[in-house]
Protein backbone atom coordinates (compact mmCIF):
# COMPACT_ATOMS: atom_id res chain seq x y z
CA UNK A 1 0.00 0.00 0.00
CA UNK A 2 1.54 3.21 -0.77
CA UNK A 3 1.35 6.23 1.38
CA UNK A 4 -0.60 8.68 0.67
CA UNK A 5 0.95 11.58 1.90
CA UNK A 6 4.04 11.15 -0.25
CA UNK A 7 1.21 12.98 -2.78
CA UNK A 8 2.37 16.25 -1.00
CA UNK A 9 5.73 16.27 -2.54
CA UNK A 10 4.24 17.39 -5.34
CA UNK A 11 3.20 20.86 -3.49
CA UNK A 12 5.66 20.82 -0.69
CA UNK A 13 9.64 20.21 -1.35
CA UNK A 14 10.05 19.94 2.34
CA UNK A 15 8.13 16.79 2.54
CA UNK A 16 10.06 13.92 3.43
CA UNK A 17 9.13 10.30 2.86
CA UNK A 18 10.90 9.38 6.11
CA UNK A 19 8.47 11.56 8.14
CA UNK A 20 5.51 10.66 6.19
CA UNK A 21 6.28 6.89 6.67
CA UNK A 22 6.30 7.57 10.55
CA UNK A 23 2.87 9.11 10.73
CA UNK A 24 0.77 5.99 11.47
CA UNK A 25 -1.47 4.60 9.09
CA UNK A 26 -4.87 5.24 10.24
CA UNK A 27 -4.12 8.75 10.10
CA UNK A 28 -2.09 9.36 6.80
CA UNK A 29 -5.60 9.04 4.53
CA UNK A 30 -7.37 11.75 6.80
CA UNK A 31 -4.20 14.13 7.20
CA UNK A 32 -3.67 13.64 3.19
CA UNK A 33 -7.48 14.47 2.19
CA UNK A 34 -6.97 17.72 4.39
CA UNK A 35 -3.85 19.13 3.39
CA UNK A 36 -4.39 18.27 -0.32
CA UNK A 37 -7.88 18.91 -0.83
CA UNK A 38 -8.69 20.95 2.34
CA UNK A 39 -10.65 17.90 3.40
CA UNK A 40 -11.28 17.79 7.36
CA UNK A 41 -9.66 15.22 9.05
CA UNK A 42 -11.01 13.08 12.55
CA UNK A 43 -11.03 14.73 16.25
CA UNK A 44 -7.31 14.03 16.76
CA UNK A 45 -6.24 15.21 13.99
CA UNK A 46 -8.03 18.39 13.64
CA UNK A 47 -7.69 18.76 17.31
CA UNK A 48 -3.76 18.72 16.22
CA UNK A 49 -4.20 20.79 13.55
CA UNK A 50 -5.60 23.47 15.57
CA UNK A 51 -2.88 23.17 18.07
CA UNK A 52 -5.57 21.74 20.87
CA UNK A 53 -3.38 19.44 22.33
CA UNK A 54 -5.42 18.99 25.30
CA UNK A 55 -8.11 17.72 23.74
CA UNK A 56 -5.88 16.19 21.37
CA UNK A 57 -4.18 14.29 24.02
CA UNK A 58 -7.33 13.78 26.68
CA UNK A 59 -10.69 13.78 24.39
CA UNK A 60 -9.65 11.88 20.59
CA UNK A 61 -6.41 10.40 20.81
CA UNK A 62 -5.73 7.03 20.95
CA UNK A 63 -2.14 4.91 22.11
CA UNK A 64 -0.62 4.89 18.67
CA UNK A 65 -1.64 8.30 17.84
CA UNK A 66 -0.08 9.91 20.51
CA UNK A 67 3.40 8.44 20.48
CA UNK A 68 3.64 9.44 16.88
CA UNK A 69 2.60 13.17 17.63
CA UNK A 70 6.26 14.40 16.92
CA UNK A 71 5.94 13.00 13.74
CA UNK A 72 2.63 14.88 12.56
CA UNK A 73 4.11 17.99 14.43
CA UNK A 74 7.02 17.67 12.04
CA UNK A 75 5.01 16.98 9.25
CA UNK A 76 2.69 20.06 9.39
CA UNK A 77 5.61 22.53 10.57
CA UNK A 78 7.43 21.24 7.30
CA UNK A 79 4.71 20.96 4.71
CA UNK A 80 2.06 22.77 5.34
CA UNK A 81 1.98 26.33 4.82
CA UNK A 82 1.31 28.07 8.04
CA UNK A 83 -2.56 29.39 7.24
CA UNK A 84 -3.23 25.77 7.36
CA UNK A 85 -2.23 24.67 10.80
CA UNK A 86 -2.29 26.17 14.53
CA UNK A 87 -5.54 27.47 15.47
CA UNK A 88 -9.05 26.75 14.64
CA UNK A 89 -9.50 29.24 12.01
CA UNK A 90 -6.61 27.77 10.17
CA UNK A 91 -8.15 24.68 10.15
CA UNK A 92 -11.44 26.34 8.97
CA UNK A 93 -10.20 28.44 6.47
CA UNK A 94 -7.70 25.61 4.94
CA UNK A 95 -10.62 23.56 4.15
CA UNK A 96 -12.48 26.55 2.16
CA UNK A 97 -9.56 27.06 0.36
CA UNK A 98 -9.54 23.25 -0.97
CA UNK A 99 -6.15 22.41 0.26
CA UNK A 100 -3.21 22.53 -1.41
CA UNK A 101 -5.18 21.21 -4.98
CA UNK A 102 -7.93 23.92 -4.49
CA UNK A 103 -5.12 26.34 -4.24
CA UNK A 104 -3.28 25.51 -7.09
CA UNK A 105 -6.25 25.41 -9.15
CA UNK A 106 -7.43 28.94 -8.24
CA UNK A 107 -3.81 29.75 -9.26
CA UNK A 108 -4.48 28.28 -12.99
CA UNK A 109 -7.83 29.96 -13.24
CA UNK A 110 -6.24 33.23 -12.92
Amino acid sequence: MTNPLHDLGHFAPEYREDIGDKIPEHLRDGLARYLLDGIKPGSFMRHVIANDLYHAAIAAGDAVSLQDLRSLALLLIWCAPDEAHGNPEALESWGRKGGYRGMAGRRKAV
